[in-house]
């Protein structure tokens, strides 16, 4: 099936540019606007009925269930995927199927697992789409009816309560990260080879289960180890996106 039409909500610029980027490159996805709150969402829902809508970040305390919820009544044609840095617990999965959500997918699983969900919750899980409650579809290409216990939420997701033990060392580091450094700026604040700090990156990732950079930084600002820099969610993720390649 061609999604000829993709609603992209985001409201951080610099996931909001990458991310358009991204599915416009797909030769059977268009994003045909990209909202940045919860009006514009629904006003553009309404007056495009997209094939879907993907609901990334947004900053305005927005009850995203709820705008789920909107969101299918002024298109009840549309799927709705949810993206979000957290793991998602049982009842909020079942809220989210509730109110219509036809995915969910963690903001640092592979890419192509994002075009997966989008693909298949365009589709449909079942052939009753816009019909009634829809099983929750993950990143991992497990479903969820939504009466579970979330354990299908994306192999990416770190446990709210029982998140890896990372050292003293690796916690700095995930900190400056966090805050936009590269690893060379990490290896002269530190004091330490580039090696080390790339050995201490990779085992970061593999501690927490993540991928990318921009999967470690979202641990840290989770886990508020940003809040002391002062730095908001869109400064730290227009630092990573420029120093990517360093």
């Amino acid at each position: 099936m061609k999604i000829r039409a993709l609603l992209l909500v985001e409201d951080v610029r610099p996931s909001r540019e990458m991310l358009q980027h991204f599915l416009n490159q797909q030769p059977d996805m268009h994003v045909v606007a990209t909202p940045r709150d919860a009006r514009a969402a629904i006003i553009r829902a309404r007056d495009l009925d997209p094939d879907v809508v993907l609901l990334g970040t947004l900053r305005d305390e927005t009850d995203r269930a709820e705008l789920v919820r909107e969101i299918r009544v002024a298109s009840p044609s549309a799927a709705v995927v949810v993206m979000d840095f957290h793991q998602p617990a049982g009842a909020v999965v079942e809220e989210f199927t509730r109110a219509g959500a036809h995915g969910f997918i963690l903001r640092d699983t592979p890419m192509e697992n994002l075009l997966y969900v989008i693909r298949v919750a365009a589709t449909g899980p079942d052939a009753t789409r816009g019909n009634g409650p829809l099983s929750l579809i993950t990143g991992n290409g497990s479903v969820d009816g939504g009466h579970g216990n979330g354990s299908h939420a994306g192999r990416d997701a770190i446990p709210q309560s029982s998140a890896p033990h990372l050292t003293r060392r690796e916690l700095e580091i995930a900190e400056l990260i966090g805050q936009g450094h590269s690893n060379k700026e990490i290896a002269r604040v530190l004091e330490l080879s580039l090696h080390t700090v790339k050995t201490h990156v990779r085992r970061i990732m593999e501690k927490l289960g993540l991928h990318s950079r921009v999967g470690i930084a979202g641990y840290a600002y989770r886990e508020r180890s940003l809040k002391r820099a002062g730095l908001s969610l869109e400064e730290v993720e227009t630092a990573l996106l420029e120093r990517s390649m360093s």
